[in-house]
């Protein structure tokens, strides 16, 4: 399963690069810019496939160990080329050609642990990869990605720079909830792949149910703490942005929603992506048709789009599980 993975996206990142003058007009970069964006990003895919591994074994030691080791050496790198000044490329080029570096190592590590010989793994046509499966969860990825940062890039086409930069500071709490739900999460989804290949689509379900509304609750509680502490810290630290503090609680709500969603995970582990999807896709769109017809683009109207945005993904998500847990169970008793 982790050869077809690696082979999947071996040949999804081809036809990229063969677009790459169109993405290179529509993110404003060079094509060689756009090639080594690719390029960087498809050994970054490989490198977190393969260390998924250890996560399904619940591994989490080595999985650590793993995602540490090419931290270090990743910084290592991007900072030698960035004081040789080789520029942003540089940097780039040197955190994909270690990473690169790295796979071979991991990929042996892998193979001896789990005693898999060369002979092991059975050749397969391409036809029978699971294409349809991919290129779901590709596009919801994409759609995942500009429902998360729609408010930024509306903020950066119609805010002046210095509203733009006190927005940016108070898209902080929003960062801190990306890398804490990417952290919660490596532990999260294995879990509930194990229950549902285990216990039935339910009992992953009910899992998802308990820690989804249990670190909501906590980050809730953590959102109001950071509002009440934010006005004198940055009062007394941070004056220059104090014209951010009126956004805060939108995005400290946004925060507490993105860090608390993990709804996808149970779609995804039972199979329904395509659902997953469909939900992204409609309730973002109606949502953000309706911001823009009812709200101007004004600095405290961005803001809430991002809360509009969380807040969409969280009940769309939490909504259509429960359907698919009940349609799951109502099939199953029918069998």
């Amino acid at each position: 399963m982790l050869a077809q993975c690696v082979v999947v996206s071996s040949l999804v990142a081809p036809p990229f690069v063969l677009i790459a003058p169109i993405l290179g007009k529509f993110f404003d970069l060079s094509i060689s810019e756009v090639i080594l964006a690719l390029c960087h990003g498809f050994v970054s895919q490989v490198f977190l496939t393969l260390v998924i591994e250890s996560k399904s074994r619940l591994a989490m030691l080595q999985y650590a160990r793993d995602m540490l080791w090419r931290s270090i050496l990743v910084t290592i790198a991007g900072a030698a080329a960035a004081y040789m000044g080789l520029g942003g490329q540089g940097v780039v080029a040197a955190e994909a050609f270690l990473t690169l570096l790295v796979l071979p190592f991991l990929g042996a590590t892998i193979f001896s642990i789990n005693r898999i010989g060369w002979s092991d793994i059975e050749p397969f046509r391409i036809r029978n990869l699971p294409w349809r499966a991919s290129i779901v969860l590709l596009a919801g990825s994409v759609v995942a990605y500009g429902s998360c940062n729609a408010d930024r890039w509306v903020a950066a086409s119609v805010l002046k720079p210095l509203d733009f930069g006190h927005y940016s500071f108070a898209w902080i709490p929003l960062l801190a909830a990306q890398s804490v739900q990417w952290l919660l999460n490596a532990g999260v989804f294995p879990l509930l792949v194990r229950h549902e290949a285990a216990q039935g689509p339910a009992s992953a379900f009910r899992l998802t149910a308990v820690v989804s509304l249990s670190v909501l609750a906590v980050s809730t509680i953590t959102a109001f703490i950071a509002w009440a502490v934010a006005a004198p810290f940055v009062q007394a630290w941070l004056p220059k942005y104090l014209e951010a503090l009126p956004i805060l609680p939108p995005l400290l709500g946004a925060a507490a929603l993105r860090v608390s969603d993990f709804w996808s995970n149970y779609l995804i582990v039972s199979r329904s992506e395509g659902v997953l999807l469909k939900v992204q896709m409609v309730g973002f769109a109606a949502m953000f048709v309706c911001w823009a017809l009812v709200a101007e683009p004004s600095y405290t109207s961005v803001a809430w789009l991002a809360f509009l945005t969380a807040a969409t993904a969280f009940l769309a998500g939490a909504v259509a599980s429960i359907c698919c847990a009940y349609l799951g169970r109502a099939r199953h008793r029918m069998h």
